[in-house]
């Protein structure tokens, strides 16, 4: 009797592990790490495994499309993801800006109505506001309108960076040049001099295609003249007579 009281309990334990390791909760955990480590099909798969019994669909939606646009190779599916995630959750501000960046490359227009939906689910989404304002510069060229977008993020976000690049890219569309130095300053105060220096080359008028080329021209002069002091050295060496030294009580003495 005691023999199977111990076998029912220790079969009982065994099962509770086995149940453990095949739990959803364990699926979800597993695609976390997946994730993690970089692992995007094996995490997709866990994921996928998970949404069937998840009591909240649309975070694990959304974390399925942000594993999907990972791929770099599957935003249809990351997109169809997304839309699942809002259709669960119609106030899921995080789900809308991720449409909105799936669509920024492939349909700007759709992806400003998405930045815009997210803005009105919540009123405080930073990012949302830098990408409307984007969209606004580059698509729709209304530079005032972005400046006040961009404006909008940096209250909410006062370290922004890409926000005060457009702010400074806007000042140089609106032919406001000497207004662009503010945005400047403020970016090599959170030191991100490579997008100082794109708004400086803008205020210039210059392309960073310019830019490169100038560089180039820069450092072969360098190298060039390098390479003549280098020359003139060695001449000098070679007609010198005699070598001094000096020595430790600091007098020269002739070899």
């Amino acid at each position: 009797m005691k023999r199977l009281l111990r076998i029912s309990i220790l079969f009982g334990f065994f099962a509770g592990l086995a149940f453990a390791e095949e739990s959803p909760e364990n699926d979800l955990q597993k695609g976390k790490e997946h994730y993690e480590k970089g692992e995007y099909d094996l995490a997709i798969d866990a994921f996928q495994r998970y949404l069937p019994q998840a009591p909240d669909p649309a975070p694990i939606y959304n974390l399925l499309g942000i594993t999907y646009l990972k791929q770099n190779q599957s935003i249809e599916s990351a997109i169809g993801s997304f839309k699942q995630a809002v259709k669960f959750d119609p106030n899921f501000a995080e789900a809308y800006f991720n449409l909105a960046s799936a669509y920024a490359s492939r349909d700007p227009a759709l992806a400003a109505e998405y930045f815009q939906k997210t803005i009105t689910v919540d009123p405080n989404y930073s990012k949302a506001y830098f990408g409307l304002g984007w969209f606004t510069l580059t698509e729709k060229q209304d530079p005032a309108k972005a400046l006040e977008l961009f404006d909008k993020t940096i209250e909410r976000f006062p370290d922004f960076a890409e926000a005060y690049y457009g702010k400074g890219l806007a000042y140089v569309q609106l032919g406001k040049r000497e207004m662009a130095l503010e945005p400047i300053s403020h970016l090599r105060e959170i030191h991100r001099e490579d997008l100082a220096a794109l708004v400086e080359l803008a205020v210039r008028g210059e392309s960073v295609e310019e830019l490169k080329l100038r560089e180039e021209a820069e450092a072969k002069m360098a190298e060039a003249q390098k390479a003549e002091e280098e020359k003139e050295k060695s001449e000098v060496e070679d007609q010198t007579t005699g070598e001094i030294t000096i020595s430790a009580k600091g007098k020269v003495i002739p070899l």
